[in-house]
């Protein structure tokens, strides 16, 4: 009997030990998680619309979204003040296109991190490194003939290696075939700081790849078969989505609205007006030199967006739809 009771007293002894050993690290797991639950969403910033809508798309409520340019405003030449720059500094992710707004790209190279690693500030990821080489030469996209295009994103809408281009057009996500890939990227960067939300972040992606996906369908469907071609534009904001769907392009100013005209783009974009019964206008853009052409060649006038920048209930495809609706309007689609 007494040993029995020496037994029971033993494994009390043990167990008390074995409890005493195991609740710091209980109390710190609970602390640990408590910890991660308050961190709240990742704190994402992007420099312009159509990075933040990707953001927002694959994030989800896993993610705060902050845009550096208020919606409606033109964004190439936004200004950057000490508000705006302390968001940069502060946040988790930063999305921007490097070359579209100097102030952003100011702001970027001299912030505390200058990689996309995020090991000293935030992660930097840079839209322009999924777009390839983007300069696109002012005689624009030589006239194809019409075909629905591939799965695979089009090539870039590139000068030769032997005629010296202009800047490079920033505008790829009117290619809606180049979107996926950013999209993928971009659920690849939150699921390295959020290891727990792969699955929503995948997800999220998979579902916004296969919208855009339907809508580049719909645009090669409803540009295939029209009367004209040509696509006279306020700024030089639409290569990539001629060189897509085969449309031939021409700015009157070149790829930055808010720089002035230069004579090669004025010419070109006269030259294909010519053969235009539309010449298209921008919501961000002054509309006069697009009117001035219009009445010189006789054509009218309607609004193209390059979806920089939206406002009230507009989103990115909400628009997009509206552009095909406009454009097929303009040349003569069946």
């Amino acid at each position: 009997m007494e040993r029995s009771t020496a037994t029971m007293a033993d494994v009390r002894t043990l167990l008390a030990g074995i409890v005493a050993a195991l609740l710091p690290l209980t109390l710190a797991a609970c602390t640990s998680s408590q910890d991660a639950a308050d961190d709240g969403p990742l704190e994402v910033v992007a420099a312009i619309y159509p990075l933040q809508y990707v953001a927002e798309q694959v994030g989800g409520d896993r993610v705060h979204v902050v845009g550096l340019v208020a919606p409606g405003t033109q964004p190439h030449d936004a200004p950057l003040d000490a508000e705006l720059t302390a968001k940069l500094d502060d946040a988790d992710v930063v999305l921007f296109l490097s070359g579209f707004q100097p102030a952003v790209d100011t702001a970027v190279t001299s912030s505390d991190t200058s990689s996309d690693t995020g090991a000293d500030g935030p992660v930097l990821v840079d839209a322009a490194s999924h777009t390839g080489d983007v300069a696109i030469a002012h005689d624009h996209h030589a006239m194809l003939p019409p075909a629905p295009p591939s799965a695979e994103p089009s090539a870039d809408p590139s000068p030769s290696p032997s005629t010296p281009g202009p800047p490079a057009d920033p505008h790829f996500w009117l290619d809606l075939s180049r979107m996926p890939s950013f999209a993928q990227h971009v659920a690849e960067q939150f699921t390295e700081l959020d290891p727990s939300g792969s699955l929503t972040y995948e997800r999220n992606a998979q579902n916004l790849t296969a919208q855009l996906a339907d809508l580049d369908v719909r645009y090669a469907s409803g540009l295939l078969s029209c009367e004209r071609r040509e696509v006279v534009s306020s700024h030089d904001a639409f290569g990539y989505l001629a060189t897509r769907y085969n449309l031939h392009t021409a700015g009157i100013l070149g790829t930055d609205p808010t720089t002035p005209p230069s004579t090669p783009d004025a010419a070109a974009a006269r030259e294909l007006a010519a053969g235009a019964t539309t010449v298209f206008t921008e919501p961000l853009v002054d509309p006069r030199g697009a009117d001035e052409l219009a009445a010189e060649v006789g054509a009218t006038t309607a609004v193209l967006d390059p979806i920089e920048n939206v406002s009230g209930d507009d989103d990115f495809v909400s628009v997009a739809e509206r552009n095909l609706t406009t454009l097929r309007t303009a040349l003569g689609c069946s």
